[in-house]
């Protein structure tokens, strides 16, 4: 079967990331494998309870959103994985990437300033230039226009 990849982190431009990929997997006749990554949190301290506490929050409240975004695509009629990992962004799309061998990765750009990028990087500059395979990426606030009604 094919797949496309979607990295998603819940933010505003989700919905509109989740729009391009089910009309690409609906175009592909794809299935959509849901990749949200846990950036590994900055530590003050040694305790690592602390940190495994954290961890399996964070874990458990992806598990729980990719879940609520696959079941409104599999409510579409698209066919959904759900894939949680922990790592650089970057990195782990592009190892999910070889992994799974999608069609493309459907990602969104934030639209931050050069500067912020300059100091900060960015997930998806990283993706398209390191990327085994198509990428479409979903400038923030797009979502397709709605279709006027016909008289």
């Amino acid at each position: 079967m094919k797949n496309i990849l979607v990295p998603v982190d819940f933010t505003a431009s989700t919905p509109a990331i989740l729009e391009a990929a089910e009309g690409a997997a609906r175009g592909a006749h794809a299935r959509i494998l849901l990749l949200h990554v846990i950036r590994p949190p900055i530590v003050a301290s040694a305790d690592a309870e602390a940190v495994r506490g954290t961890l399996i929050c964070n874990h458990d409240e992806a598990a729980r959103k990719l879940g609520e975004c696959g079941r409104r695509l599999a409510g579409d009629g698209i066919e959904t994985e759900t894939i949680t990992r922990f790592g650089p962004a970057a990195d782990c799309i592009l190892e999910e990437a070889r992994r799974t061998h999608p069609e493309c990765i459907v990602i969104g750009s934030h639209g931050h300033t050069a500067i912020y990028e300059l100091f900060i990087g960015s997930t998806t500059a990283a993706v398209l230039k390191r990327a085994p395979c198509p990428v479409l990426v979903v400038p923030p606030g797009r979502s397709r226009p709605p279709v006027p009604a016909k008289p």
